[in-house]
């Protein structure tokens, strides 16, 4: 019996173990280079939290780079070459504010604007194009941000030499957004 006790405790902690970004602090998960935290207009809440609602803007998301762009932030390429290039300070580019600013979402937000179910470091979710979730998840009535070029141009993709120098291809809006587009027609709720 203690071993069925013991083992149900060890197989209980991986998954509470996750719960605890909504509790810490940008410095506190070990994010540096963070000039300020930001109160958001509402509380990030996790694309977990738009799937049952959105499951094709989901599926779409999950294939996309944008799920994967904190992966490369743990490259080898991304310490020694780009990092450098771009003026990086922190100890390693996953743990940089700078870097996380377009390749994580809420980086900037303090511990009480993420829900549990939110993670900075799931790549660019639905909430760094669309805003905080948690009003829209709470009222569907309350509309999200739908981002333009401009939104995505100013905000993540624009030129960085650091980025050119591993043969990035420049940023064309009309390229690239219809690989992430999925944009559901208005519905009245």
């Amino acid at each position: 019996m203690r071993y069925l006790i013991l083992l149900a405790l060890l197989l209980a902690a991986p998954a509470g173990a996750q719960l605890y970004e909504d509790q810490l602090e940008p410095a506190e998960l070990g994010i540096e280079e963070l000039a300020a935290t930001v109160v958001p207009p509402s509380v990030y809440v996790g694309p977990e939290a738009c799937r049952p609602c959105h499951e094709a803007a989901y599926v779409k998301w999950l294939g996309s780079k944008h799920a994967r762009t904190s992966v490369w932030l743990h490259t080898r390429m991304a310490r020694t070459l780009i990092a450098p290039r771009h003026g990086i300070k922190a100890s390693s580019p996953e743990k940089s504010a700078v870097c996380l600013g377009c390749h994580g979402t809420g980086v900037d937000a303090p511990a009480a604007y993420r829900d549990p179910g939110f993670r900075i470091r799931e790549g660019v979710s639905c909430e760094k194009c669309h805003g905080p979730g948690a009003d829209h998840v709470r009222d569907p009535k309350i509309d999200l941000r739908r981002p333009a070029e401009t939104f995505c141009a100013e905000n993540c993709h624009r030129p960085k030499e650091s980025h050119a120098v591993v043969g990035a291809k420049p940023f064309s809006f009309a390229t690239f957004y219809p690989k992430i587009s999925h944009l559901e027609p208005k519905q009245d709720q």
